[in-house]
């Protein structure tokens, strides 16, 4: 769902004025149009057309600063135009955009970070890279027992839970597979709500990831 107050938010410093609290990176619009180019058939402009609201329209239009903070909102009906021309679930195309940029920025900017030779330092690492593509949220983590690490993911805008669950599907097996784990599994719930003092309502959202 789209706020009716849309308004855009370019490259730079989140202005108080931005239509949410919720931001991510430049890097994931970015590669949500790399995704979308060749994932759908018609590419890009087929995605286009099929995007109603003038806003979005406009904002998805823009050029994308890859370290830049940009409203989380208008990807979610830029994903789900996408999943009306695939003809799949939203989540879906979700998780297989996030696996893309999962084997794109483990190459790239996550290189150094993920790039060690033990699951149980990348399962660790992933907490701090999910952190890095967004700008709200907290996350926790614990070995409940060997190749079993919990991640739990706070304070979640309860709008998003849907898409942040996907994406964390597609981008842990890529990343946990890059330093050998096997058969990388991921369990995940989400947990009760409550309302911030901003009045956005936020979910827990636990996974529990397992390797052998």
């Amino acid at each position: 769902m789209i706020s009716a107050s849309l308004r855009l938010v370019r490259p730079g410093t989140i202005p108080p004025s931005a239509t949410s609290e919720f931001h991510v990176k430049g890097l994931v619009y970015i590669g949500a149009r790399e995704f979308y180019a060749k994932r759908l058939a018609g590419g890009l402009e087929a995605l286009r057309a099929q995007l109603v609201n003038p806003d979005v329209i406009a904002f998805w239009d823009q050029p994308f600063v890859a370290s830049s903070w940009y409203d989380l909102y208008p990807l979610m009906a830029i994903n789900q135009a996408a999943s009306r021309l695939a003809g799949l679930p939203y989540t879906d195309l979700v998780t297989e955009n996030a696996r893309c940029i999962a084997q794109r920025d483990i190459r790239g900017v996550y290189k150094l970070l993920l790039n060690v030779a033990s699951p149980e330092l990348v399962a660790r690492r992933l907490l701090v890279v999910a952190l890095d593509y967004l700008d709200f949220g907290q996350s926790k983590g614990e070995f409940v027992r060997p190749k079993v690490f919990r991640a739990t993911q706070l304070r979640v805008p309860a709008p998003f839970s849907a898409w942040m669950k996907a994406t964390v599907h597609g981008f842990v097996p890529v990343a946990m597979g890059t330093a050998g784990a096997q058969d990388v599994q991921i369990e995940t719930q989400i947990q009760g709500s409550h309302v911030q003092t901003s009045g956005s309502r936020v979910v827990e959202i636990v996974h529990e990831i397992s390797w052998r």
